[in-house]
């Protein structure tokens, strides 16, 4: 595959691509770096580099209590690891066993690690959801200042599907991701400003997703401060997000897709 073969309509915002210099060299690196792991040689070397990762933050995990220097090393690794295999230009082909294993091993890594942090409380008290909901309302209450006046819903099992993804990236950000910027500083603004961060650059490339991402997850470490319950911010994170779907136009959102999904999309 040369580089005029490769197509990144994603990157694309309406109405074309623009042709300036700075956009041109973004483009041309966007297009070597998803011809080289789009191959064969570049589909292994990512593979290499999250499993060893992964490994290593195992390693470090075994014995690292939640507020240790090795927990926030080993929770690092990790992230740098789901960073590297969505936007690493990988195939579109979630079913392929090779890298359900890679993503497997990650995820086991993560859920070990982060079991080892402070826990939180399952389903909390009214104080947990009724804060949930005042921040779920204000969320979709932002949302419709955005919305595009049509309507994109979402059909039930595409919402049912969505639910267990939302569960493990709010456990992730709240028992992984939080605890890691915790044990840095004892700074509540700033530990909740990294954590923010860090959960929106996990949506990389696609920029209103990553802020977006960015802007709740800062209310949900906060209210995870507070109350320490997680059930309301899994059904918060759940419903925000399919109001962003349903609310917001697709060529904003970019259909929420992430990595080479985000690139490649048409």
């Amino acid at each position: 595959m040369d580089e005029s073969e490769i197509q990144l309509p994603g990157l694309a915002i309406e109405p074309a691509w623009p042709s300036g210099r700075l956009e041109k060299a973004v483009h041309g690196a966007m297009t070597v770096w998803l011809r080289f792991t789009r191959g064969e040689a570049g589909t292994l070397a990512i593979y290499g580099m999250v499993i060893s990762l992964s490994m290593l933050a195992l390693v470090l995990a075994v014995r690292a209590p939640g507020t240790s220097h090795r927990f926030s090393v080993a929770a690092l690794l990790l992230i740098i690891a789901a960073l590297i295999l969505p936007a690493s230009g990988l195939p579109d082909d979630i079913a392929r066993p090779s890298l359900v294993a890679v993503f497997g091993l990650w995820a086991a890594s993560a859920i070990l690690l982060g079991s080892r942090s402070r826990p939180l409380h399952w389903i909390g008290d009214i104080g947990a959801w009724r804060s949930a909901l005042f921040f779920t309302l204000a969320g979709c209450g932002l949302l419709l200042l955005l919305d595009d006046s049509v309507w994109h819903s979402q059909t039930f099992n595409a919402a049912l599907r969505y639910l267990p993804w939302v569960a493990l990236q709010q456990w992730l950000l709240q028992r992984l991701i939080r605890p890691m910027a915790e044990s840095w500083t004892n700074d509540r603004v700033v530990a909740i400003s990294g954590s923010a961060l860090c959960f929106g650059l996990l949506h990389f490339p696609n920029p209103a997703l990553m802020l977006f991402s960015a802007l709740a997850a800062a209310g949900w470490c906060w209210l995870a401060q507070r109350h320490r319950a997680l059930l309301p911010l899994i059904l918060s994170h759940w419903l925000l997000g399919l109001a962003a779907l349903t609310l917001l136009s697709p060529t904003l959102l970019r259909n929420a897709e992430i990595g080479s999904r985000f690139l490649l999309q048409r």
